[in-house]
């Protein structure tokens, strides 16, 4: 499989890099970004059960019509979910882990891990409404991390590209 980025070789973010299986402007050696694409995705899932807690204990809190809105149909499919996004992404960060070397698995991992992330801290700061864009809860703050570690080493649709670039050259042409 080619190399995710060659040390020291800076590729334009207009040239076909991708094809090659680098990450447009990323001149980082495929050990360094594997580290930095597995610990950002550990810091992600951290993020996500961290939002995740504090949107419980806010719907836990707080009422609506009588009843905690934590009883409401929604709001509880909503919390499902992110628990769910959040019990997921701690497996994918623990499996990746097992195997670091693994370039697709990693990349794979940091792209969903740190995706989720960004989904699941919008739904904390929306399940907590106004105060969700307070200082004083944190999630503001959340949010804004999980939408910076989801660039390190490099966005996400640049991930996208570096794996598809490398699943393509995995490939047997059917051409010979």
């Amino acid at each position: 499989m080619a190399p995710i980025a060659g040390a020291g070789d800076a590729t334009p973010d207009d040239a076909p890099a991708h094809r090659a299986g680098r990450a447009p402007g990323v001149a980082l050696g495929d050990a360094l970004v594997r580290r930095v694409c597995l610990a950002s995705a550990a810091a992600a899932a951290g993020l996500m059960r961290a939002a995740t807690s504090e949107a419980y204990r806010y719907a836990a809190d707080r009422y609506q019509g009588g009843r905690q809105i934590l009883d409401h149909s929604h709001l509880r499919d909503l919390l499902g979910r992110m628990s769910a996004e959040g019990t997921t992404a701690v497996a994918l960060v623990e499996q990746a882990a097992t195997s670091p070397t693994d370039t697709d698995a990693v990349l794979a991992t940091k792209i969903a891990v740190t995706g989720a992330a960004v989904r699941v801290c919008t739904d904390a700061v929306q399940i907590l409404g106004g105060y969700g864009y307070m200082r004083e809860f944190g999630l503001e703050q959340r949010l804004r991390d999980a939408a910076t570690i989801a660039r390190l080493p490099f966005s996400n649709l640049h991930a996208n590209l570096v794996l598809a670039a490398r699943t393509a050259a995995a490939v047997p042409s059917s051409s010979a």
